[in-house]
């Protein structure tokens, strides 16, 4: 079943959240914008500072690519970004 779209924005930008919080950043209102099939500069790699796919998140794209200290997503970003990837929110494209 899928989120609908404004749950599923609250959920991630939770999750962006904690993960700026855990680094000392302030959290964010709302999901930056950010490009499509990056995991970098995607909305959530671009509010966490990390590289963040739909298996999990790594400090690098090459830990990532490593399976090295990859962590498993939650379900809200694991279901977002594909979705973000395939073009389905242009509200937060670059």
């Amino acid at each position: 079943m899928r989120t609908p779209k404004y749950l599923l924005f609250h959920q991630v930008l939770e999750w962006c959240n904690k993960i700026r919080t855990e680094r000392g950043k302030e959290p964010l209102d709302a999901l930056p914008k950010g490009k499509r099939n990056d995991g970098n500069s995607c909305p959530c790699g671009t509010a966490t500072g990390i590289f963040v796919g739909c298996m999990g998140w790594a400090e690098t794209k090459h830990n990532y690519d490593n399976h090295i200290n990859s962590k498993r997503n939650v379900s809200a970003v694991a279901e977002f970004v594909p979705r973000f990837d395939s073009g389905e929110f242009p509200e937060l494209e670059l």
